[in-house]
């Protein structure tokens, strides 16, 4: 394995990289005509010019047209037919509901986009022109998207991109006022490289809608630049005033806000925050709403909140936001430095008509996932003994603090019967026994040759395994709604550090959702339980897999981590792990453990043990004293000088990586090629010098 795998997986992982920043960034530079100009080239009546002039002189469009002359000698520039002055204000809906992938283009001088493409972390817009089936819609604002994951960390300490696509977001109005496009102002296209199945905004976001929660609608689109495919992109309706208009009729002149919560009476934190009225807005209400949660006590607390909140509404939202497992949403509040805790990827919409506060969800590319670094954070439902509380995630790099915690929450957990019937209303609806399957086999269905023709995309042979992944899952979903729905007992599966740990009491659910299994977005994997041959008892662990290449070396990885119940351990009084396992085949498997004493353990820098296992059983014992740094690490010196005895005395969990068979010297196992297998496992103890043998 090489460092490069596991750069992928910080990316996925790290919690302040999940989100798709929006900020607005400046009006950018000069458009294709020149400094602010439309036309360079004579454009016809209604059309912009997308070629220079120079040598040979710039093309006239028809009427309407856009100029494909360009410098003499070029090749002409692709061309729009003439606009379709309807698509200005048609319904949005229309738009949504195609059944078929829709196409963008944009045109645009070619040493304008590869200037885009080197400041993209700017998020300037440039301005372009657009088409939309082949109809020009005009000049219009074109710039790149993203939050750390999607965007800053996409590239590297050079500035050389690193991941295969970013997101684009289009402004109608940048440069032509009052400029609309189905009457919308903006629309974004996210890359969804975190979704291997392409599919998690659009069934997210048609949950909330279908559970009557306001949820920007979606659906898929391909992009051109300069007639060069970009391939599939998530197409989603931005979250502003137009969004309003179209969710909230008669109540759409309210203050919106981003990742905005009632928590504080300063005003200047949720002017920060304000997505409209900028200049007339006063916060007042938002710090009456805080200060009303904070001094509510006791039974009051609900009664405080339905002041401010539709109760019911809320009770939905949080329904859909627990059957998609959104991990990376409201309920997730990230500890910073000093100290202070966020939530994000959300809007918050005060609405005048009602009086009510409105929760908005953001950003679904990272849901739909049964098993996630969360799944020893105590649900939102559940209040801790004390306040603040505090869980590590991620390998114990990031830590979050306990939703429970929070006032808004704690008010609404007051409702316990209202809440479940929602769980329920869901489980009724659309989330009942099949319908979740049908929308997957849809969807899958629509976009399967745009994701074939995606250039940039992870392929069919990817794809399709995800997907399938995906509807195996809902199952396991679905389940854990239900036992929600009826109040059901749900312990998350975990290891303990005071025995032997075997598998007979082990609950499909509880597994999936109390450890973690990740993949390289082209390979896949599932952990189980399997009876047949088990090592030990009647059941053991099984890890299947599926390695695939990416596009990149070295870029295939399997992960599977089981957390300690007890949270922190220090095993410097033990001595190693040992447990039972066999494989498909002769194979390698790296077991780490984990710790927030490895600097660089997102990496994939841990320290830990290579083990070879085969076909026939065996009893591995590690001593902690021969634990040592991956191979890989060390000889591209990446080792960051961590203290063993800090790590060691810090234990938070053990991870289980099967190492794949076949690959080349280069970094791939070949075009096409896939290395599948499995591993079990059984009796997982960290032993000491008075432990009997296994």
């Amino acid at each position: 394995m090489k460092v490069t795998c596991w750069t992928w997986l910080v990316l996925a992982a790290v919690a302040a990289g999940a989100g798709c920043g929006d900020d607005e960034g400046g009006t950018g530079g000069a458009g294709p005509g020149g400094s602010g100009g439309a036309s360079a080239g004579g454009g016809g009546s209604g059309g912009t010019s997308a070629g220079g002039g120079g040598s040979g002189g710039a093309g006239t469009g028809g009427e309407g047209g856009v100029s494909d002359g360009g410098a003499g000698g070029e090749a002409p520039m692709p061309r729009c037919a003439p606009p379709d002055p309807t698509l200005a204000d048609r319904d949005a809906d229309e738009l949504y509901a195609a059944d078929e992938v829709l196409r963008f283009d944009f045109l645009l001088p070619e040493e304008r986009w590869a200037e885009l493409k080197e400041n993209a972390r700017d998020e300037e817009y440039v301005e372009a022109e657009a088409c939309y089936e082949g109809k020009s819609l005009g000049v219009v604002g074109l710039r790149f998207k993203g939050g750390y994951g999607t965007l800053q960390m996409c590239f590297d300490e050079e500035g050389n991109l690193t991941c295969p696509k970013l997101s684009m977001k289009v402004k109608f109005d940048e440069y032509v006022d009052g400029q609309r496009f189905y009457a919308q102002e903006r629309l974004n296209f996210h890359s969804m490289i975190w979704d291997p199945t392409k599919l998690h905004e659009r069934i997210a976001y048609g949950l909330y809608r279908e559970m009557g929660v306001a949820a920007p609608r979606s659906g898929w689109a391909t992009l051109y630049v300069n007639g060069e495919p970009q391939g599939l992109f998530s197409m989603v309706e931005e979250v502003d005033g137009r969004f309003l208009e179209s969710h909230f009729p008669g109540g759409q002149d309210g203050d919106l806000y981003k990742e905005a919560w009632p928590v504080t009476d300063d005003a200047s934190y949720y002017a920060e925050r304000i997505e409209t009225n900028e200049d007339e807005a006063t916060h007042e209400r938002f710090v009456a709403f805080a200060a009303a949660l904070a001094s509510a006590e006791g039974d009051e607390r609900l009664a405080a909140l339905s002041q401010w909140a539709d109760i019911e509404q809320l009770q939905r939202y949080m329904a859909v936001d627990e059957a998609i497992v959104n991990w990376d949403g409201v309920t997730t509040f990230y500890v910073d430095p000093a100290g202070g805790a966020n939530n994000h990827n959300f809007y918050i919409y005060d609405e005048p008509s009602s009086g009510k506060f409105h929760l908005i969800p953001w950003d679904m590319d990272q849901t739909l996932g049964a098993s996630t670094y969360f799944g020893q954070v105590p649900r939102w439902t559940e209040a801790p003994a004390t306040c603040p509380a505090v869980v590590p995630v991620f390998m114990g790099a990031e830590r979050v603090r306990v939703p429970g915690c929070d006032a808004l929450f704690g008010a609404l957990s007051q409702d316990p019967a209202g809440y479940q019937a929602a769980l329920q209303a869901l489980l009724d609806g659309p989330f009942g026994e099949g319908k979740l399957e049908a929308q997957v086999d849809a969807y899958a269905a629509q976009i399967r040759a745009a994701v074939e023709e995606d250039p940039l995309g992870p392929g069919l042979a990817s794809w399709e395994p995800a997907v399938a992944r995906l509807k195996s899952e809902v199952p396991i979903l679905r389940e854990r709604l239900r036992r929600f729905a009826s109040n059901t007992p749900l312990v998350p599966f975990s290891f303990t550090a005071a025995g032997v740990n075997d598998f007979e009491a082990a609950d499909a659910v509880e597994l999936y959702v109390g450890t973690l299994l990740a993949t390289n977005n082209a390979s896949g994997a599932v952990q189980g339980l399997t009876q047949d041959a088990p090592l030990s008892g009647a059941q053991s662990l099984l890890l299947s897999f599926d390695f695939r290449d990416e596009a990149y070396a070295w870029g295939q990885y399997v992960y599977f981590t089981v957390p300690l119940v007890e949270g922190s351990v220090d095993v410097t009084p033990l001595e190693g792990v040992r447990f039972r396992a066999r494989a498909d085949a002769a194979r390698g498997l790296r077991v780490d453990v984990e710790s927030p004493a490895q600097s660089n353990g997102l990496s994939g820098v841990r320290h830990g043990w290579d083990v070879r296992l085969g076909v026939e059983p065996q009893v591995i014992e590690l001593k902690f004293a021969d634990i040592a740094l991956p191979g890989w690490a060390i000889d591209q010196g990446l080792d960051p000088g961590d203290d063993v005895n800090d790590v060691l005395a810090s234990i938070i969990g053990l991870a289980f990586s099967p190492e794949m068979n076949g690959v080349g010297a280069n970094g791939f196992l070949g075009r096409g090629e896939a290395d599948s297998g499995a591993v079990v496992i059984d009796d997982v103890e960290l032993f000491g010098p008075t432990s009997g043998d296994p």
